[in-house]
């Protein structure tokens, strides 16, 4: 069983909506990929929809909790809502046009906003192209092999990796590794298990 307190450090880099709970808002797509440095996101249209039930763990602060989300890009938005370990809907976030809208339905605290969960889901499936012309002068993001992508600032220095499996003919995320923010992700497609 887990407890409250552990289970909000579940929700840190993936249920993080927003601040208050309980209601929506609307926020500037912008992301924070190191503290201090912000970039807005690319825009929500992917040339390839798909969608992805994933249960994720994340390790943060040394502690490993799981949630379950679920994951549509179609018609030029994402949509990503997050169950609890019983199904129950906490949050949803939906990234269309020039903004990002969330609900949050389960009261959360000192949690990232869904700009950060968002630049995580879009730095992993997102091609090259949509982000290079975005990131800060000198840094840089590149597919390393086929089962690496690096995000490297200016002094070349790892910011951001992101570990992939080719499962049911596709290249996913199965693990994201964030140095700056010191938390680590792992993905797994329910579809797959």
């Amino acid at each position: 069983m887990i407890s409250a307190a552990s289970f909000l450090r579940l929700l840190f880099p993936f249920g993080a909506l927003l601040i208050l709970a309980g209601c929506s808002s609307r926020i500037e797509p912008v992301a924070t990929l190191a503290p201090g440095v912000s970039i807005p996101l690319p825009p929500p249209h992917c040339e390839q929809p798909f969608q992805r039930d994933q249960l994720l763990a994340a390790t943060v602060d040394g502690f490993t909790h799981q949630l379950q989300t679920a994951l549509d890009v179609a018609d030029g938005q994402i949509t990503l809502v997050g169950l609890s370990p019983v199904g129950a809907r906490l949050f949803k976030v939906v990234y269309s046009a020039e903004e990002i809208s969330a609900e949050q339905l389960i009261p959360l605290a000192d949690l990232p906003p869904p700009n950060q969960v968002l630049a995580d889901i879009m730095l992993g499936y997102w091609p090259l192209q949509a982000w290079q012309p975005l990131l800060p002068k000198g840094w840089s993001l590149r597919d390393d092999t086929p089962a690496l992508r690096t995000l490297r600032d200016a002094e070349e220095n790892v910011v951001e990796e992101i570990f992939y499996l080719r499962q049911s003919g596709q290249r996913d995320p199965v693990r994201i590794k964030h140095h700056r923010f010191h938390y680590e992700i792992f993905l797994q497609n329910l579809d797959d298990a």
